[in-house]
């Protein structure tokens, strides 16, 4: 483990990029509330294997409703960066995936760099939906191999129960919350990320939708109707 890591330092102009970067410490949060099959199963009218056999879901998280995602956030990088062993100082970039943050601005990602005192680090959020965690996870492994520091936090959360129509039987039973926080350190080694992939599909970009809430429709008393 790169216990010997530092305070994160500027990069520095024409450091030759690194082959690889690794993962160190891996962290999350779990909510403790769980919330079966057979309430969303009764309010949208099926059994509980209705939602299984086209899902595989059994249960979901749900978290306090005083429990954002930057606190989230924050749970899961201490337990990340404790497996890791080096000291949230050493952290040169913290990104996170989210699209349920719990405020338009700040990004969640600052939120949570004064929560660790992770001074150093530059911080950002990445909003792709589902893939969220995969991009963010990419970032940050070509910021490090870039020489962009010594260390990368990424962190997936969402809070969806916020935003979820358990009413709705093609969206109702799919969300919950929860946090995921990886560690990621320049080098070779054990988790090497040895290939990345992404991509998306604009053409695709009505299929799940959250119409309410931006710019173009912000909430009012038009949109809540």
């Amino acid at each position: 483990m790169p216990d010997t890591l530092t305070a994160a330092q500027p990069s520095t102009p024409g450091r030759a990029p690194l082959r690889t970067a690794r993962i160190v410490g891996l962290g999350h949060r779990l909510p403790d509330t769980v919330v079966p099959n057979g309430p969303i199963a009764e309010r949208i009218g099926v059994d509980s294997e209705w939602i299984v056999r086209r899902t595989g879901i059994r249960e979901r998280r749900v978290t306090a409703d005083d429990e954002g995602a930057a606190a989230m956030s924050t749970h899961a990088a201490r337990a990340a960066l404790e497996a890791a062993g080096i000291p949230a100082e050493a952290i040169g970039v913290i990104v996170v995936a989210t699209t349920t943050p719990d405020h338009l601005t700040p990004p969640t990602a600052c939120e949570l760099q004064a929560a660790l005192g992770a001074w150093s680090a530059a911080c950002f959020d990445v909003e792709a939906g589902f893939a969220g965690w995969i991009y963010a996870l990419v970032l940050a492994d070509s910021l490090l191999r870039a020489g962009r520091g010594q260390a990368a936090l990424v962190v997936g959360v969402e809070k969806l129960s916020t935003v979820t129509d358990r009413a709705d039987p093609s969206t109702g039973p799919l969300f919950g919350d929860g946090a995921g926080a990886a560690v990621l350190s320049r080098g070779d080694g054990p988790r090497a990320v040895l290939a990345t992939s992404w991509w998306a599909d604009g053409r695709l970009a009505d299929a799940l939708k959250r119409p309410g809430g931006g710019s173009l429709r912000p909430f009012d008393a038009r949109v809540l109707e």
